[in-house]
């Protein structure tokens, strides 16, 4: 019965990782098959977004987001002109401003010079940073490689495999790009260029700006406040049990409180670890087709214990040593980790704004939104 469970569980866990999770589909096409020495090139880069998510433009407009980057190393073979892509909508969520988006498709078009001294292939990489969101937001960094063939001049009409992205290219609307190193153009083609638009990123409506210290503010009344939602009600039995424990003095009081926070704390870090490097938004996890697999095969594996299926025996020590550590401080913190995974699909909602906007900072301000939200909730 347990391999047939374990055979189960494995079975579901590869379906799981097959092509289950949300994703930009990136497609490339160059505009000519081959070009001269000194040719102008244009890259078309696509990205198709899943159904129901929507991608953010750049500019992001005045509501809050992650503004996409397109990215290119300097390259002694090709020199950078501009970067355009096509036409967002304005994107309205439940609450807050509206936002410049992309839904379905966006096409992103670079365009280049071939250096003069360059022959046969160039050979690059595109990078594209962006924000996907559906009811929680994924940030994607993606590299998409390319090559040129560089010798005779292709005598067919830019794009003349795809007409349709000729067209698009015309209506296409300017956007930075990052090339690494700021770029100053020679005299002679000074003139000739034109000037990329510096777009300001801060919201340009009268309400006020969403800065570190109000943030960290937000997050600490929210933490107290999930302290009294429904869906974590169960967790103040949790506290309740821990704080009505016979204590000797105060100070062991005092011990047990700062264990159980501790645990709590904890739990934000390692969530703030898992958005600052690994690019993991608040419950995206849980959106993981193999997460989802895993935990209920965990339940269903424990819940067939509880139908007499199977029996686990431990030693007496284990027993003896489990009593001592859930009376003590080791306990007390169990119970705090414990209580916070238990809170945690709930606080998405309250916390969307603050928790999107800690997104887009840098890890130090992330890890300090989120221990400000972990001891608002301990407070209590």
């Amino acid at each position: 019965m347990k391999t047939a469970l374990l055979l189960a569980c494995a079975i579901g866990l590869a379906f799981a990782e097959q092509d289950l999770r949300p994703d930009l589909a990136l497609t490339l096409s160059t505009d000519r098959q081959s070009y001269a020495p000194g040719d102008t090139f244009v890259l078309a880069l696509q990205a198709g977004i899943p159904d129901g998510f929507h991608f953010y433009s750049n500019p992001l407009g005045p509501g809050i987001g992650l503004p996409t980057t397109i990215s290119v190393r300097q390259s002694p073979s090709l020199r950078w002109l501009d970067l355009a892509k096509s036409p967002p909508r304005k994107y309205q969520p439940q609450a807050g401003a509206w936002v410049w988006a992309h839904e379905k498709q966006v096409r992103f078009f670079l365009r280049g010079v071939v250096d003069p001294a360059a022959h046969g292939t160039v050979s690059d990489t595109i990078m594209i940073d962006g924000l996907m969101c559906k009811a929680s937001c994924i940030k994607l960094t993606r590299s998409v490689p390319f090559a040129l063939t560089v010798g005779t001049r292709d005598t067919l009409a830019p794009f003349a495999a795809a007409p349709h992205l000729a067209a698009l290219l015309v209506a296409a609307r300017p956007m930075p790009l990052d090339t690494g190193a700021e770029d100053v153009p020679d005299e002679e083609d000074a003139a000739g260029d034109e000037t990329i638009p510096e777009w300001d990123f801060e919201p340009v409506s009268g309400r006020a700006r969403l800065g570190l210290g109000l943030a960290l503010v937000l997050a600490f009344l929210a933490g107290i406040i999930l302290n009294v939602m429904p869906c974590v009600l169960p967790v103040l039995g949790i506290k309740v049990l821990t704080l009505s424990q016979g204590h000797q003095n105060r100070r062991q009081a005092l011990l047990s409180s700062l264990a159980f926070a501790a645990g709590m704390i904890v739990v934000f870090m390692a969530l703030a670890s898992l958005a600052a490097f690994a690019g993991f938004s608040w419950g995206q996890q849980f959106q993981k087709p193999a997460f989802l697999v895993g935990i209920v095969c965990f339940m269903f594996f424990f819940a067939l214990g509880m139908f007499d299926m199977y029996l686990l025996l431990v030693p007496p020590s284990v027993g003896t040593a489990e009593r001592r550590a859930r009376q003590g401080l080791a306990g007390d913190f169990v119970r705090g980790v414990f209580a916070t995974v238990l809170a945690t699909p709930c606080s998405g909602p309250l916390l969307g704004a603050t928790l999107a906007w800690a997104l887009t900072q840098p890890p130090l301000a992330i890890y300090a939104v989120f221990l400000s939200l972990g001891a608002g909730m301990a407070s209590k």
